[in-house]
């Protein structure tokens, strides 16, 4: 625009030359990583390898939440007579101190749990008070975040990141999985 105006004699983002490709003088992006997913074999296979954490891997891997949703999800936050997970706040560790507060959207959103998901979740509250954390570790600590090379990784296939692929299968339609992982 400053070119055009006459404010400056040319661009000094463009390489020389470049004025007749106005549109093409930026360089190309690398090509997108190609996405793997996991089946419903495998991501049971991945829960069932993860041991105590099992529960918390097939509710990511089937209801979508984020790490930080997942991490702040209390026992209030679960409804399973109506099989639906409340995800109103998330957690993310900031100089080692726990900061709590919206989702990365800014919105909250219920997500529908599977019915063979609803037997665990419920064993999974069971002896713990509505603002307790839904999923801690075996000590009762909470989860250790997300971070670090497994989370970075692009080649691991994550559970959230399965979930689209796994509501496909269920011909679920593409607006119902954007809004399940609130991606609208």
């Amino acid at each position: 625009m400053a070119v055009d105006d006459g404010r400056l004699p040319r661009n000094a983002a463009r390489p020389k030359g470049g004025e007749s490709r106005k549109a093409y003088f930026l360089p190309r992006l690398p090509a997108a990583k190609k996405h793997r997913y996991l089946s419903h074999d495998e991501l049971a296979k991945l829960a069932i390898a993860c041991g105590d954490y099992e529960t918390l891997v097939l509710a990511m891997g089937y209801c979508g939440p984020r790490w930080g949703e997942a991490s702040a999800l209390r026992v209030r936050d679960v409804d399973i007579l109506r099989g639906k997970i409340r995800l109103e706040r998330s957690v993310a560790e900031i100089g080692g101190n726990l900061i709590y507060g919206a989702t990365k959207t800014g919105k909250v959103r219920e997500v529908v749990v599977p019915t063979f998901l609803r037997a665990r979740l419920e064993a999974q509250m069971e002896g713990k008070g509505p603002d307790d954390l839904l999923f801690t570790s075996p000590t009762g600590a909470r989860c250790a975040s997300a971070t670090g090379a497994t989370a970075a990784s692009t080649k691991r296939p994550r559970p959230r990141t399965s979930t689209v692929s796994l509501l496909t299968a269920h011909a679920t339609q593409p607006p119902a999985s954007q809004s399940h992982l609130a991606r609208t």
